[in-house]
């Protein structure tokens, strides 16, 4: 993921390969175009699930590439090195470090893989009345 765009009227900021999300947005990397929706009611997360958005993710989150030593849940609830849900989900070797991840305050909630024709690998975040964040990814 290397979305670089200057920041325009509050709309967050990208650092290299990070971008941190405070509010509603779309980039275009690309043949790849990155939405974001910040959501607070579960009427919208509905609307928002239905045209195809991933979430939901804390609020606020980054989307950026995955690091070294970067860190998982699995379904039993303990964590997993990323290494080994992309080794599990046979990305290849030259995908591995291209496909976003969503993070929160230091833990990851979503593995991207649908952008290079792979699984997403999603955790499970309870909706609640707070802010909350949905993500789509277009080719």
């Amino acid at each position: 993921l290397t979305l670089v765009q200057k920041k325009k009227g509050g709309n967050g900021v990208f650092l290299d390969d990070t971008f941190e999300v405070f509010e509603n947005f779309s980039a275009k990397a690309g043949c790849l175009t990155v939405t974001a929706r910040v959501a607070e009611n579960s009427e919208t997360f509905s609307l928002l699930k239905n045209d195809n958005f991933l979430g939901p993710f804390p609020f606020p989150c980054v989307l950026r590439n995955r690091q070294p030593a970067d860190k998982i849940k699995d379904v039993s609830g303990s964590f997993k090195l990323l290494s080994k849900v992309l080794s599990d989900l046979k990305v290849a070797e030259n995908h591995r470090d291209k496909l976003p991840v969503i993070e929160a305050d230091g833990e990851i909630f979503a593995l991207i893989g649908e952008v290079l024709g792979y699984e997403n690998y999603l955790v499970k975040y309870p909706e609640s009345a707070q802010k909350q964040v949905f993500v789509k990814f277009e080719m």
